[in-house]
């Protein structure tokens, strides 16, 4: 009898796993929930010393950190697991984190309200960082390889 050769196996030479520039939103995932903990903490120190308007834009800000801090804590999950739904919501994280900006920004009455300074910032650090990690995720070969399950 004729032995069947078996296909030599090649290894994948593209990268994959948690390494490269993928460290940079890995290590982001972890510390997300945190940081979004710590804007409701940060909205929930101050809420005795506001106006009934100001309340409203804390109650809606405080709502949107909850929900986000669960959905990172969700991506933990997904990311650790490896999933192809964890890279979808990183990105979903990355746009409700700018819209989030833009909305209390419209609650405070737009660009020319006075104090808006810090908001402002926040913008610009969340639409930074979504110019940059949203195209990473949707091209990068390493993320494609990595969650793969």
């Amino acid at each position: 009898m004729t032995e069947i050769a078996k296909p030599i196996e090649k290894p994948i030479e593209e990268p994959t796993g948690f390494g490269g520039w993928l460290i940079l939103p890995v290590l982001g995932t972890f510390i997300a929930p945190v940081l979004f903990i710590f804007g409701i903490l940060k909205d929930a120190s101050i809420y005795g010393q506001l106006n009934a308007h100001f309340r409203m834009i804390a109650n809606v800000e405080m709502t949107i950190f909850a929900v986000l801090a669960a959905v990172a804590c969700c991506a933990i999950y997904f990311m650790l697991k490896k999933s192809a739904v964890y890279p979808k919501i990183y990105i979903g994280i990355m746009v409700a984190n700018v819209a989030s900006s833009l909305t209390v920004i419209a609650l405070m009455g737009g660009f020319g309200a006075m104090g808006i300074q810090p908001f402002v910032s926040d913008l610009t650090r969340s639409v930074m960082a979504a110019v940059i990690w949203i195209p990473y995720m949707l091209v990068s070969k390493r993320v494609q390889n990595t969650f793969v399950n």
